[in-house]
């Protein structure tokens, strides 16, 4: 039975990471140069900042990343401009510098979260836009755990060496494996709650999409995430700067 769920578990965390991909570039506009600057932050290996960077058709691409263990030669060797920054920081970047900034699966590792969308807004230029895209705190698999008293498996996680949630996916010798490189998410938000800080920050929500709608099977999701966004598994949102 357990193995049952582990993999109906992980087929439905992979059917959900595919769904993110094709919602960011759904929110993704085509360059017309190849100077459009494109800004990923926590860029991780790079592989899906080259992708994002070839919809959009620019060869201007920056990223920012603090992580332990990536390689950086082979994110440099895709052509993306890799600079070390902590994100709960200043961006090492002048004002009004960005027309695109993506950053996925991020602030939720983030503890000053205000400074991170702040920092977004002030690299924009005006009229440049960002897609973010994140856990939502309000999925049902988190208020699930919440009824029998559990710590949500999305977060936020109150402690980085042991793993309190329960969750089919992870085991605690992998979680303490993964924060070594990584933060656990400290802070996640419900879509509400994202809605409302990024018009606190003067953007204007142009888009918003649910990745996943936990127990169901993906042909069932995406019917869901378009009803019930609110408890949708993850988040996916473009604004702008007006």
């Amino acid at each position: 039975m357990t193995s049952i769920l582990y993999k109906y578990a992980q087929y439905l965390s992979n059917a959900v990471y595919r769904q993110g991909i094709s919602n960011v570039i759904k929110c993704l506009e085509q360059s017309k140069t190849n100077s459009t600057v494109l800004l990923d932050l926590g860029c991780g290996e790079g592989t899906l900042t080259s992708k994002f960077a070839n919809v959009i058709g620019t060869k201007e691409v920056y990223a920012l990343d603090i992580s332990e263990g990536i390689d950086v030669e082979k994110i440099t060797s895709k052509g993306i401009k890799l600079i070390r920054a902590d994100l709960n920081e200043s961006f090492p970047l002048k004002s009004e510098v960005v027309d695109i900034v993506i950053t996925q699966q991020c602030v939720e590792h983030l503890i000053e979260t205000d400074n991170f969308f702040e920092e977004i807004y002030r690299v924009l230029k005006i009229g440049g836009y960002a897609v973010i895209r994140t856990d939502n705190l309000a999925q049902w698999d988190s208020v699930f755990f919440l009824v029998f008293g559990c710590q949500p498996s999305c977060g936020p996680s109150v402690s980085k060496k042991h793993l309190l949630s329960v969750t089919p996916l992870q085991s605690q010798s992998a979680y303490t494996e993964t924060t070594k490189y990584a933060p656990p998410h400290y802070n996640v938000m419900t879509f509400k709650a994202l809605k409302r800080l990024l018009n606190r920050n003067k953007f204007v929500i142009e888009k918003c999409f649910g990745d996943g709608y936990y127990p169901l099977p993906p042909f069932i999701s995406r019917v869901f995430c378009r009803l019930d966004i609110w408890h949708s598994k993850m988040i996916t949102i473009k604004v702008r700067k007006p």
